[in-house]
């Protein structure tokens, strides 16, 4: 992280170009966040979810959702929904058990817990594309890893949800902030 870089979480879309992190993301085969039509982005506003980007030096480099889950109960919000990281871009390095050197899992689900919570929801679904798909799967097997390794998430199984089968794990906040707690503190931490 270069001293000169200004890091910060911000929903003012606009200021700080999402077309131009979707068209990035594009031209990446990030096809989830290649617009607002695939992000679902009105649904997600619609259905009383959110996202957060966050910028460095005034440009999106990562951004994540989350929404009300659907078939779950009441107060389940699916949370790391459309997450996305430009490469190279991610200023932390390095291997977390966590997986903490992601800027979705060290940041943005700081803002959408609180969020949450701010509304009466405390219980949170993370889900993977367990499906073999490029760039999707690393994410599937980071959280297996995590799941492994910690008591940060729990595995509930797999369903079909948008027509993709994804994997479900249940986020232990108790756990997540403590282990937040245990990293430098950054002046974007909420928790």
């Amino acid at each position: 992280m270069s001293k000169e870089d200004n890091y910060f979480v911000s929903q003012d879309f606009e200021k700080y170009d999402l077309d131009k992190f979707m068209s990035k993301c594009k031209k990446l085969g990030f096809k989830n966040n290649s617009s607002l039509k695939e992000m679902r982005w009105d649904w997600v506003y619609e259905n009383m979810g959110s996202f957060w980007a966050f910028v460095k030096n005034d440009n999106i480099i990562s951004i994540s959702g989350c929404h009300p889950f659907p078939g779950m109960e009441d107060d389940t919000y699916r949370i790391g929904y459309r997450s996305a990281v430009i490469p190279g871009e991610d200023p932390f390095k390095g291997i977390s058990k966590y997986g903490y050197n992601a800027i979705p899992n060290r940041v943005l689900f700081q803002y959408q817990i609180r969020f949450c919570q701010n509304i009466g929801v405390n219980n949170f679904i993370l889900t993977t594309n367990c499906d073999k798909d490029g760039y999707l799967d690393m994410s599937h097997v980071m959280e297996q890893k995590i799941n492994k390794y910690t008591n940060l998430s729990e595995y509930l199984g797999d369903r079909i949800i948008f027509g993709t089968k994804q994997s479900l794990w249940k986020y232990n906040v108790e756990e997540y902030k403590k282990s937040i707690l245990r990293l430098k503190p950054e002046k974007y931490y909420i928790i």
